[in-house]
Order: structure tokens, then sequence, then C-alpha cells
């Protein structure tokens, strides 16, 4: 018989996930070696805490366990009872078993593990551990991950070039500050909008973050990766950068300049921006530069702009039963140009109507001594669904309301052999609605030809046509805000400066006289016969 004491030992009360003591050692030893046949067990087992078994330690302590135990002489391991058994070849202080953190990304600092000795028995003598019946030695996990929220906050939605509100202020900031060795880093990019970057504003987006993170401790920014990063010496709210508006003379108002967080990283735990993975910030900037055209001087009293009156450009009521003013004429059902009758053009000539209201615009529409055109659209898109939907004049396909309220026009002037078209637009139907961005091209989608000239908003398209040019077909896209587009086609006689539609059909573009004709027929209405009345309508 014998009397043999067991103990267990653990090597520290704390551990790390990340650096610096990771593991812990638990040494299970006896104050004698069991003699002759004698031998002693003791039950090895977790007893407690908040840390998970096999989740918490890279491998659950049955596995460390059984593992020691085949590697040492005298001692076996029972994983079904979780039993340790000695016997008399076992050698003093030689059974030990290691557990090692797991570094996870779960913020988790504080969890505990408990293991204890319990359950002795011995062959023959009695048995203790640690002098009595069990011993518990628990282990604390520290963790120094953090779940963190980047913010991203713009100070205002919109700046003016010239005065008032000239610059916008971004705030980057954290709800928490990175702790010891932790880091978080956040991807802070233009991200798109009409605007430049470095010309609209008057500095880059890069130089203005590069010199806000030089000023604030604890911020560092690479320009190459455009990356932010703070550390635990950051001072909550305390960066921001900002953009001033460039006050130039070019007419770009209701350009957009977006700024987007996103790709952010943590050293240590879990990170969002603004509760999820990305946040963009979206400012206009607003502009009272405006285009002027050269003004002539008429030289007859019969040189007049007019527009060329379509069924949404209504004369006001009172000017038409006063002035006995009429319309005739219409070249397709569902919307069409419209032309005034000869006795508009007497009430012309004879100064009885007022020629600026016919003209019915400023600035460049008031100019004399030219000849105009205009041609208006819905932005409503069409049906598709037969071709009895399509027109060659798709003026009219929203119906009467939504064409009042929402519109695309284009105008064109000629004056000697320059031409003038200018592209405007009507958002009435959404107050939320606007369109963002217009652009010109050729009806196939390549650029203007060179002698075409198009300002930064794609409102003015001037130039004098080379000789022997006949038209040109031009494609007309408007950006909504919510990022519907709105495509249409026209086709402008260089010569006259008339305008007509184009509509794309089957992906053939169909367009010319002979169309026309086709169109007209369908709505019985004679092509030459418009055409006489166009000619009468207008006076060169």
């Amino acid at each position: 018989d014998q009397a043999i004491d067991v103990t267990l030992v653990q090597s520290t009360a704390t551990v790390n996930e990340e650096s610096g003591t990771t593991s812990v050692t638990y040494d299970v030893d006896l104050d004698a070696v069991p003699n002759g046949s004698n031998t002693v067990s003791v039950v090895i087992a977790n007893s407690g805490g908040t840390a998970t078994d096999g989740t918490d330690f890279t491998q659950d302590l049955d596995t460390a366990i059984a593992a020691a135990a085949t590697a040492t002489t005298g001692v076996s391991y029972n994983a079904g009872t979780n039993t340790l058994t000695f016997d008399n070849t076992y050698v003093l202080g030689t059974f030990d078993f290691t557990l090692t953190a797991t570094n996870d990304t779960i913020v988790d600092s504080g969890e505990t593990f408990a293991v204890t000795a319990n359950g002795a028995t011995i062959t023959n003598g009695t048995v203790t551990v640690d002098g009595t019946t069990f011993d518990t030695e628990t282990v604390t996990i520290n963790d120094v991950d953090q779940a963190i929220d980047v913010t991203l906050v713009q100070s205002t939605a919109t700046v003016n070039e010239e005065s008032g509100t000239t610059s916008v202020t971004y705030d980057v900031d954290l709800d928490a500050v990175p702790n010891g060795s932790n880091t978080v880093s956040v991807v802070i990019a233009n991200s798109g909008g009409t605007a430049t970057d470095g010309t609209d504003f008057t500095q880059d987006l890069d130089t203005a973050i590069a010199a806000a993170a030089t000023a604030t401790t604890g911020v560092s920014y690479n320009a190459g990766t455009n990356t932010l990063t703070f550390d635990n010496t950051y001072v909550l709210g305390t960066f921001d950068f900002t953009l001033t508006a460039t006050n130039d003379t070019i007419v770009d108002s209701g350009e957009t300049f977006a700024v987007t967080a996103n790709g952010a990283t943590i050293t240590n735990g879990t990170v969002t921006v603004d509760g999820t993975t990305f946040d963009t910030e979206t400012v206009t900037i607003n502009d009272v530069d405006a285009v002027t055209p050269p003004s002539t001087t008429p030289s007859s009293d019969d040189d007049f702009v007019y527009d060329e009156v379509t069924n949404a450009d209504r004369i006001p009521d009172g000017l038409a039963a006063s002035r006995n003013i009429n319309y005739e004429n219409f070249l397709a059902a569902d919307g069409a140009v419209l032309d005034f009758l000869d006795s508009v053009n007497e009430a012309i000539e004879e100064n009885v109507i007022d020629e600026a209201r016919l003209a019915g615009g400023e600035g460049l529409w008031d100019i004399a001594g030219v000849k105009g055109f205009a041609v208006s659209f819905s932005l409503t898109e069409l049906n598709p669904g037969s071709e009895a939907d399509f027109s060659l004049f798709p003026l009219r396909v929203g119906g009467i309301e939504a064409e009042a309220k929402d519109q695309l026009i284009v105008k064109s002037i000629l004056r000697d052999r320059t031409l003038f078209l200018e592209v405007d637009y009507t958002i009435a139907s959404d107050p939320n609605l606007s369109a963002t961005r217009i652009s010109v091209l050729q009806v196939n989608g390549s650029p203007l030809p060179e002698w075409l000239r198009i300002d930064d908003q794609g409102k003015l398209v001037s130039g004098e046509p080379p000789v022997g040019t006949e038209s040109v077909e031009l494609r007309i896209e408007v950006t909504l805000s919510d990022e519907t587009k709105i495509i249409r086609y026209v086709d402008v006689n260089v010569n006259s400066g008339e305008i007509a539609s184009l509509q794309e059909m089957r992906e053939e573009f169909i367009a010319g006289a002979s169309l026309f004709e086709n169109q007209i027929e369908k709505e019985t209405i004679k092509f030459d016969n418009a055409s006489k009345n166009i000619e009468k309508s207008f006076i060169n």
C-alpha cells in the first residue's frame, strides 16, 4: 500500500490570442512513483469557464492530453472517461500537455477556461489531489480584437463656385480608438460623378487627404492605395479634410463629385463602414456661369427668329384668341411638329404680333436674322410592346400630362453658315429627380465631327459644316439622378437648320424623307403638303 498525492499545476494564469504568451502548459504529477503492480488514476476534464473547448484553443483538451500520454513512459489515457493512469514505469515530473489560444477575429477578450483534476483512485493504498479530493486551474484568454465602425460624413450636399458655401468638408471617424497594436484602415477615393478631381476643386482629393493626415495625430495616408490608417494614438473626431470648388468660367453647373469609403480592414477584430461595407457621399457643384452667343443685327424687318412650334409648346390662350393664331398639319398622331398658318406670318410681317414673344426665349433664342426650329421629346421611354407603339416623332409617348412635365427639347438656329444646337430638359414630375448629365454624340456613338464644338455640359453644340455636308445625325443621352438613362436621336439638316427625330427600331436607325413619307401615309397626311406649309411658315 502507498499514500500518493496528485498535483495539477498550470504555467500561467493568462494567455493572449495575438502575441506574447499564447499558450498554457498543465503539469500533472505524483509525489511518488507507484510500486510493483500499483497504479494511480485521475480524471482531467474541462470544468467550466466562458471559453469553448476546441474553439478558443487550437486543439481540444482530450486531444492534447492523449497526445502527451502517448509520448510519456508509464502514462496512459482513456478519452471516454477522461482518465489518466500512471504505473510503476512512470518517471516523476515528465507528464504535461499544452493548450494554445486561437487567434480569431471575434471580440471575446476575458474568456476563461477551467481544468479540474478529481476522482483519483489507487490500486493499493490511498490517494489525494493536492491534499484533498480535487484541484481546479483557470486560465484567462486576453484578446485585442475590436469591432469598429468607420463613418464618412460630408458637411453639405451642394457647394457654389462663386459665393456662399464654396467648400465641402468630409469627416472620417471611428466609433472606438484602436487598442494596443491594433490599427484600422479604410480606402477613401473619388468614385464617380461628372466633376473632375483636381480641376473642379482647387485641390485634388489625394492632396487634401494627405495634408489632413499629416496634421492629425494617429492618422497616416498612403496615396498610392488611397488608404487612411488610424492607430491607438488617434483621438476620436479629429480627422477631416476639405475641398473647395474652383471658380472657373466654364458653364458646368450641376456637376457632381462622389467620395466613397470602402475596403476597410483591421489588424485584430472586425470592421464595418457605416454599418456595412461602404459609404458614398455626393456633392453637387452649382455655377452661375452661362454661355451668351454673339448677337447680330437683322438685315431687314423680314428677318426674325422664331421656333417651330410643337404640340407641347402652346401659344398662350390670350394671344391665340386675340391674334387668331391656329395650328394645322400634324405630322404624326402621337406628337409631331406643328406649323404656323400663313396668317401668322402675315401678322409677324405687319408687326402685329410681338416677335420676341413668338421667339419664346432668352439669349440665344432672341437673336434676329436667323432661321430657327425645335423638336420636343417626352422623357418617358417608349413601350416596345408592338410596332404600333413606335413613332418617327415620339413627342407624346408618355401622354399629355407626362409630356407637359418631363421634356427634352432640341432647338436649332442657323445664322449664315453657322449651326447652333441647344439641348434642354424639364423634369417636373418628381421633385426628387433631376437630369445630372447630358451627352451629345454621333448617332453611332462616335464623337462629334471636328467641325462641331460642345460645351462641358453638353447643352450647346455649334459649328460651321464643311462644304458638301448635308446633315448630321446625333445621339442625345440624358442621365437622371436615379441613374435612369433616356436616349433620343435627331437628324439635323445643316443647310436649313431643320430638325427631325430618329427612332431606333429592331436595332436599325430609320430616318430620311422616304421614311417620313411612310409615317405620314400611316397618319393620312401628305408629306409634300406638310413640306410646303413648312416652307410657307418660315422666313429665310
